[in-house]
């Protein structure tokens, strides 16, 4: 029975078989014919121990526990598992928070020509502190489903890093493809570095970290 764990090699010798033995059937019910005798010799030799046991005697209660009941806690832990391991019960479970952010804003004019508007890291990261900023992280779906104990608000403020100019020529070729009628769209990008390496999520321990971020307004003076 060892050369059925063989790949191909019960094929080989059917198809052998069927070239130099002289039949009236074709190759693929000569292959059925020939798996219904190797089913046949499997069971005859299976059954060589089940003949210890007696005809008609019924299986102990003891090895119908140890048999089926490990059968049944494998199951059992393999439809677990997984959801324990990626739900909020697994105690190895580590939090992602967020450790920088960035912000930037460009003008594009036909995915050709892009011009920088706005652009800063220096975002404020903190857990909600009022309710008022509770109740508008709730108005948000992923705000509902979160605990809010693992929400990071991300504020970026109303200034860029640095001093956005443009030369009067450039600020004229800007006026004139606008006045052209070229396709201007204003691409507004963050980003989140977290904590943990970010990989594919069904394959991550650590869950992610779920983030409101906002502008924030720069008080007037008196």
């Amino acid at each position: 029975m060892g050369y059925f764990l063989v790949p191909f090699v019960w094929e080989l010798e059917q198809v052998v078989s069927w070239l130099w033995i002289k039949t009236s059937l074709d190759l693929f019910q000569w292959f059925k014919l020939e798996e219904v005798y190797s089913n046949l010799y499997i069971t005859k030799c299976t059954n060589k121990s089940r003949r210890m046991r007696g005809v008609g005697k019924a299986i102990s209660t003891w090895w119908k526990y140890v048999m089926g009941g490990g059968i049944l806690l494998l199951l059992l832990l393999l439809i677990i598992a997984p959801i324990l391991l990626f739900s909020n019960l697994n105690p190895m479970a580590e939090l992602n928070p967020i450790k920088k952010s960035y912000m930037s804003l460009n003008l594009e004019f036909d995915e050709a020509f892009s011009f920088e508007l706005f652009k800063t890291s220096r975002a404020e990261l903190h857990k909600i502190d009022d309710s008022k900023e509770h109740e508008d992280i709730k108005k948000l779906e992923a705000g509902r489903r979160a605990d809010p104990e693992q929400i990071q608000v991300v504020k970026f403020p109303s200034f860029s890093d640095s001093y956005i100019f443009f030369t009067d020529n450039v600020r004229t070729m800007m006026l004139q493809m606008l006045i052209s009628g070229i396709n201007a769209v204003i691409d507004l990008t963050y980003t989140f570095n977290l904590s943990l390496i970010h990989i594919s999520e069904p394959t991550r321990l650590g869950m992610i970290s779920y983030a409101v971020f906002c502008l924030k307004k720069k008080k007037k003076k008196k």
